[in-house]
């Protein structure tokens, strides 16, 4: 991917600003479970409650909309230009790969139901769903959607990603809930559930054209003409989002940061928290690359957004580990906090260290182009054989 950041050929040659974004989703993610407890036992913390838990809010919203700017950004255009067939294959690798993941982070809570003798298999079952779940079925489904966005991509996606939306919201309201059985837990995936297909899934259509206009202004050189008019966008998609939500009297902090407004989704607020998301994928690849100072928190950032995956399934198990070192050491205050955060920053290090390497030999094994030169014209050619033969 040609682009333009000074620390784009340390990064792999990826957008950087992508990455970052991805990042603060799964920053925002972690913030979410972890705040709760955070603030309980450290009440220095209370004075930030609010701000950080609103931005924990935001994560699912981003989740989506930095999913489908990616599948423009990357995926379409390798189904166009290159072999569809190893581009379908990739994806459903990546499918696989993240259901493993989904099935690894269920496995302590399914500890926790083998403890309290739980029987039931559908509470097993739907102890399985998790954001990773609708990752595993989008990127099962993304070739299907690729083939059909291959033409007039900007039109069909917004319409498909509006029709997406437009089934979820009516089928939330037309599907009743049952008792947990096959078609609850279909509901489930699809529409009832804080990651329902139909509304990630739309959303993330919604957001595909950014990445794929994103992709075509970098190959042509004018990347910054379109990041400045991406920027004032997502700015103006935001604000109108926030007064769509306080019009229809649901933009309370309150309520954002209690969870109330996740399900059933709200329109407003994919687009508001979104859009957020669209602005700071944009502000941190600016600063990135223009304020010289921010070059390697900005790589490190994106070093986090390449490797979310393993990280957020990382995350998942601080808690109980925590649990079980209560068992041999139990910890109160300001240290129960600090070990485990400690424990998962050493984690992330690790990750981070062993994906930069990677990135490191990438670069020192990439082929060097040779400079082109120009064929010699026939008037240099004879001037090149006098000087030879003298």
């Amino acid at each position: 991917m040609m682009v333009t950041s000074p620390s784009a050929d340390r990064a792999g040659g990826r957008f950087l600003g992508l990455d970052q974004a991805r990042a603060l989703a799964i920053i925002a993610m972690m913030v979410s479970h972890f705040g709760p407890g955070l603030f309980i036992h450290v009440p220095a913390f209370e004075p930030l409650r609010t701000p950080l838990l609103w931005f924990g809010r935001m994560a699912t919203p981003a989740f989506a909309t930095v999913f489908g700017v990616t599948a423009g950004f990357v995926f379409l255009p390798r189904f166009i230009r290159k072999d569809r067939g190893e581009t379908v294959l990739r994806l459903q690798r990546r499918a696989g790969v993240i259901f493993l993941c989904a099935i690894a982070i269920t496995i302590p809570l399914w500890a926790e139901m083998e403890r309290r003798g739980v029987t039931d298999v559908w509470h097993w079952v739907f102890g399985l769903y998790s954001v990773l779940l609708f990752y595993s079925i989008a990127f099962l489904s993304l070739p299907i959607w690729l083939r059909w966005l291959s033409r007039q991509t900007t039109a069909r996606a917004l319409a498909a990603g509006a029709f997406l939306w437009a089934a979820g919201t009516i089928g939330y309201d037309w599907w009743p809930q049952r008792s947990p059985s096959t078609v609850e837990f279909l509901r489930l995936l699809l529409l009832s559930g804080s990651y329902g297909y139909l509304h990630m899934m739309g959303t993330a259509l919604l957001a595909l054209p950014l990445g794929w206009h994103l992709r075509q202004s970098l190959d042509s050189g004018t990347g910054d003409r379109f990041l400045v008019k991406l920027l004032g966008l997502g700015v103006l998609i935001a604000v109108l989002a926030a007064a769509w939500g306080c019009a229809v009297g649901e933009y309370d902090l309150a309520r954002v940061i209690g969870g109330e407004l996740r399900a059933p989704a709200r329109p407003w607020y994919f687009l508001h928290f979104g859009a957020l998301a669209i602005v700071s994928m944009v502000g941190l690849e600016f600063l990135t690359r223009r304020v010289r100072i921010l070059h390697t928190p900005g790589y490190v950032l994106a070093l986090f957004g390449q490797t979310s995956l393993l990280i957020y399934t990382g995350h998942v198990f601080v808690l109980p580990a925590l649990e079980m070192l209560d068992r041999f050491v139990p910890l109160h205050g300001v240290s129960r906090a600090a070990v485990p955060l400690f424990l998962f920053v050493g984690f992330c290090a690790v990750v981070l260290y062993a994906r930069h390497s990677r990135l490191q030999e990438q670069k020192a094994g990439r082929p060097v182009t040779p400079p082109r030169q120009e064929p010699l014209s026939g008037t240099r050619f004879r001037v090149s054989a006098r000087i030879v033969r003298g």
